[in-house]
């Protein structure tokens, strides 16, 4: 298997799970009902675990956060809630990883 295989196939799961990250917050904040808050709550801490693991091992490992499609989420504040940041994200999604715009990238997410 070729470099560029695997390392779009990282990229793009990555991104994935920075894309479905957000997606957990918004289920959280849009939750009507207690039992619904305290699922999607567990799922948003899962997700924040993984992002932040994900970027202390890039950063153990000399890795570039771009080079890995971190560079553009901050899980304290794009993930935790609070009253202050309920309702911000400065998370964007990361154009280059479009599959339309790489066609090495063979994913697809449908």
């Amino acid at each position: 298997m070729e470099k560029s295989t695997i390392e779009n196939y990282i990229k793009q799961t990555i991104e994935y799970l920075k894309e479905d990250a957000i997606a957990a917050k918004e289920d959280y904040l849009n939750a009507n009902n207690s039992n619904s808050k305290l699922f999607n709550d567990g799922v948003l801490m899962g997700y924040y675990h993984v992002i932040i693991l994900l970027k202390q091992q890039e950063e153990a490992f000399g890795i570039n956060a771009n080079d890995l499609n971190l560079d553009n989420i901050d899980p304290d504040k794009d993930l935790m809630i609070s009253s202050t940041n309920a309702r911000k994200l400065s998370y964007t999604k990361n154009p280059s990883a479009n599959n339309e715009n790489n066609p090495e990238e063979k994913g697809s997410r449908e």
